[in-house]
């Protein structure tokens, strides 16, 4: 079990089922291939600062989202609605890479980058993977979004929740904080938003892990047509669930 299962799964049983049961292979769309790409290169440049303790130069940032975006259409498919939206998809995310390096990374030292934790939350298995600790021992998540989040949203966030028990777990401390870095896309600015967790948060984490398992044993997968997430746009597989053509 895992924080982006979880979320699959209530956002859309049917979309976990063909994803993670059915393991249905269908390309990516512009804007998860974007993120990922994002993420990558600011990976690129954390990891090696965990010893430098110093950015990369703006140009080596830029060209190392150039250069994964490149490599990995090879290996990946990708459903680009048009020539204009690839070029937009790149575009952009070296732009936001910019505002990334210039607003955010000055003011994060990290200990730990993309680091995999395993163990239990109420006797099931878990694993999440942490974007970035930095050197306060704080969790911090980098996020590319075309909006602005709500704190009532990050207060709330499951993944957040699962985070900071799964580090509580396995270092036997506290972190001291919970942070999204968010960069936006489509202004150039970039939002810090600020969370805690505690034992009312962690009561209903276990609620909806135990609810989960609970629908994913029972072979309960139904569709959620309701919500933006429902669309061609934004789900790989929309065009063999309800837009299928019968």
């Amino acid at each position: 079990m895992s924080a982006s299962k979880i979320s699959t799964y209530l956002k859309c049983p049917k979309q976990f089922e063909f994803k993670y049961i059915r393991k249905v292979h269908c390309p990516s769309n512009a804007v998860l291939y974007q993120g990922k790409i994002f993420h990558s290169a600011i990976e690129h440049n954390y990891t090696q600062k965990i010893k430098t303790k110093k950015d990369l130069p703006l140009s080596d940032v830029t060209d190392a989202f150039s250069t994964f975006y490149r490599k990995e259409l090879k290996n990946e498919e990708v459903k680009f609605e048009s020539k204009t939206e690839k070029a937009k998809t790149k575009d952009q995310g070296i732009l936001a890479t910019e505002v990334h390096n210039l607003a955010i990374s000055p003011m994060v030292q990290p200990v730990a980058v993309e680091e995999t934790i395993y163990s239990e939350i109420d006797g099931t298995k878990v694993m999440g993977i942490i974007d970035l600790i930095d050197n306060e021992g704080n969790i911090r998540d980098n996020k590319l979004a075309g909006k602005k989040k709500s704190q009532s949203d990050l207060d709330k966030d499951l993944q957040m929740s699962m985070y900071s028990r799964l580090y509580r777990n396995t270092r036997g401390k506290k972190e001291k904080g919970l942070q999204l870095d968010i960069t936006l896309k489509n202004r150039h600015e970039t939002q810090i938003l600020k969370t805690k967790r505690g034992p009312k948060q962690f009561n209903i984490l276990s609620q909806v892990i135990e609810g989960v398992n609970s629908g994913i044993k029972s072979g309960s997968f139904p569709p959620n047509p309701n919500g933006w997430h429902c669309s061609e746009k934004y789900c790989n597989f929309w065009s063999i669930c309800v837009g299928r053509k019968r």
